[in-house]
């Protein structure tokens, strides 16, 4: 318990900080979050026998929707 408390601590320690020192640093923590995610999914699964997604693409269409968004949302590209 110790340990996820100290994880914890610092995982928002340092979602504080990027949020402090502007909108890239966040966007750049949030990349980082999301491409872990992703790398996460596909290791569970990849131990499955039946399914054999291509993990290159998938992390590819994952970045490019969260960046999408992301743009969307800094209102850098329109929404319609």
């Amino acid at each position: 318990m110790l340990q996820r408390t100290i994880t914890g601590f610092f995982f928002v320690s340092i979602l504080l900080a990027a949020v402090y020192f502007g909108a890239y640093s966040t966007l750049f923590i949030f990349i980082i979050i999301v491409l872990l995610g992703i790398d996460e999914f596909y290791s569970l699964v990849k131990k499955s026998k039946e399914i054999k997604p291509i993990a290159f693409f998938g992390t590819f269409a994952g970045l490019v929707i969260f960046l999408l968004l992301a743009m969307a949302a800094q209102q850098t590209i329109p929404y319609r």
